[in-house]
């Protein structure tokens, strides 16, 4: 077991924090070709005709989410919503490894505003805080630094951060990818707005402030999850199971809800009702979900009732005698459940691998 101690940040950096001066406006003067870094993650605020810094550092976000550490290489230089790390030493220790255990330290120290979900934070941390930070290094038998040991632990710790963004980035593939249902003739295709076999109808407005702890759920946008309780459904005709779609909503998807289960709708949620006895209500839904990406709804396109009713289409498989197959439509029904309980249990162990702690001493 190697021999660990404690050491404050100062001692091995100096914590700085960018300029303040470097804004967009400062960037339309002096236009140029490096980056300038600011408080958030994804990409550099502006770029510029000049540069601070020439190397590979440690940063933190000082401003926003707060204490996030991020590695920038080459010219660059950051303003006052971003720190940057300056090692005291040349010989200083491997940067993934003080981001991998310093970045925890910081967010800890965060003050602000904190919202559930990581949503909408605002949380500050100044270089006082960062160089007063403490961080624990393997020492060696002189009781100095050992690099080596840092070194070797930080490739591992870059080797597992990659697999694991490399999972991450699956896990987003493959929850956005959608089964293909194969469909064999005889079929016939049909339209949703075809009032034969389906009644489409949209909620009324609610409101999250008069939503209730419990009572009938009430779906919107999100059809998956309800977007607040209330007192009562405004909707009738619970003995057939409900079909839902969202509306207004980036992320476009369907839902089920089986019969006799009374529930709500808002005005950013439809509603589908089956009319006819031989259309299978899950078959129709997986259909429909299945299908969803070819039609490219999304906040600009909405998924209004006259677009759902003009141009979505499912096919269903027909019989020898020329009419709706229920046995079919329950068979490929089956079929699509099966390789979607599948598909939803690669993604929570993909999940699970790719947000677990690992233990780099081992």
């Amino acid at each position: 077991m190697a021999t660990l101690k404690n050491f404050a940040v100062e001692e091995l950096f100096t914590p700085t924090r960018g300029k303040s001066k470097y804004t967009r406006g400062y960037a339309d003067k002096h236009p140029g070709e490096y980056p300038v870094y600011s408080a958030a993650l994804e990409a550099p605020l502006c770029y510029i005709d000049h540069y601070d810094y020439d190397g590979t550092y440690l940063t933190w976000t000082a401003n926003g989410y707060g204490g996030r550490i991020q590695i920038k290489s080459g010219k660059f230089s950051i303003n006052g919503d971003r720190g940057i790390l300056i090692p005291v030493n040349e010989d200083h220790p491997n940067l993934d490894y003080i981001k991998y255990f310093l970045q925890p330290v910081l967010i800890g120290q965060a003050v602000g505003r904190v919202v559930d979900g990581k949503k909408n934070e605002y949380t500050k941390v100044g270089p006082e805080v960062v160089a007063n930070s403490i961080i624990t290094l393997p020492v060696n038998e002189e009781d100095n630094i050992d690099h080596d040991a840092i070194h070797e632990k930080g490739e591992k710790i870059k080797q597992i951060l990659a697999l694991q963004d490399s999972m991450k980035k699956q896990v987003e593939q493959l929850d956005d990818a959608e089964i293909v249902i194969e469909v064999n003739e005889p079929s016939k295709t049909i339209n949703l707005g075809d009032t034969q076999y389906f009644t489409l109808s949209i909620g009324d407005r609610v409101l999250i402030k008069d939503g209730l702890g419990e009572g009938v759920p009430a779906y919107s946008a999100n059809v998956k999850v309800p977007i607040s309780y209330i007192a009562e459904s405004n909707l009738s005709d619970f003995d057939r199971p409900s079909i839902l779609w969202g509306i207004d909503n980036t992320l476009f998807f369907y839902n089920i809800i089986p019969e006799n289960v009374v529930f709500a709708t808002t005005d950013h949620c439809g509603r589908a009702l089956i009319n006819v006895p031989d259309l299978d209500a899950e078959y129709v839904y997986y259909y429909l979900q299945a299908t969803r990406l070819e039609y490219g709804f999304d906040r600009v396109f909405r998924s209004s009732l006259e677009n759902m009713r003009s141009i979505v289409e499912i096919k269903v498989p027909l019989d020898e005698k020329g009419n709706f197959s229920l046995k079919r439509q329950k068979e490929i029904a089956e079929r699509y459940k099966r390789a979607n309980a599948l598909k939803e249990s690669i993604i929570e162990k993909l999940d699970v691998l790719q947000s677990v702690a690992v233990d780099i001493n081992q």
